[in-house]
């Protein structure tokens, strides 16, 4: 089991939701975007990142949103 956070940020760093924030026993799981952000709002089309964090393990990955 470890501590799990992805959470998608926007070009300028800002936290615009967070997707999952639990502990998480190990094996395949998945998180999916529906491109809305904290308040349930369409995110504009941007550049955005996905930061995944598995106890000290972290990797990002940029997203595009096309609208």
């Amino acid at each position: 089991k470890s501590h799990v956070t992805m959470r998608i940020y926007d070009v300028s760093g800002r936290s615009i939701r967070t997707l999952v924030n639990k502990i998480l026993p190990g094996g395949k799981h998945q998180a999916m975007w529906d491109g809305k952000d904290k308040a349930g709002r369409n995110a504009a089309s941007n550049i955005y990142f996905c930061r995944l964090q598995i106890g000290s393990f972290t990797s990002t990955e940029r997203l595009i949103l096309l609208r």
